[in-house]
């Protein structure tokens, strides 16, 4: 996903391979990374996370509780498809079962129409700072 997205520092991909492992390797058995995976005849050709984060309630999120989408991806040859649509339409589908109504992601230019297609809007309350 990294590569497509313009990252090809091998250090830093090398890193980041390992970190996402270690990462995975906690949070997925306790249930705080979920993730969605399109399988055609066994290949996974498209994938999807999602991160649970407790919150203050708010007036658009009564429960505390809130879903953070990342790592969205498709290998470039399924993509056009319908395999990011489908992933993402699980994604909300699980949130809404679970009574959850705030969900924030973060778009590259290539996902944004999905995205948009789909409801999300831009916010414009939302500000990032790489700490250095």
């Amino acid at each position: 996903m990294f590569q497509s997205m313009g990252y090809s520092d091998p250090t830093d991909l090398d890193w980041l391979r390992k970190a996402s492992y270690e990462y995975m390797q906690q949070k997925l058995p306790a249930g705080e990374y979920l993730s969605w995976v399109a399988d055609v005849k066994g290949q996974a050709v498209a994938s999807g996370g999602l991160v649970l984060r407790s919150a203050p309630p708010t007036i658009r999120n009564h429960i505390g509780l809130e879903g953070y989408v990342i790592s969205v991806f498709t290998a470039p040859e399924w993509r056009k498809q319908g395999m990011a649509w489908a992933i993402m339409t699980a994604i909300l589908d699980y949130l809404r079962t679970k009574g959850i109504s705030a969900v924030t992601l973060r778009a590259t230019d290539e996902g944004r129409p999905l995205y948009l297609s789909l409801g999300f809007q831009p916010d414009s309350w939302t500000m990032a700072l790489d700490i250095k």
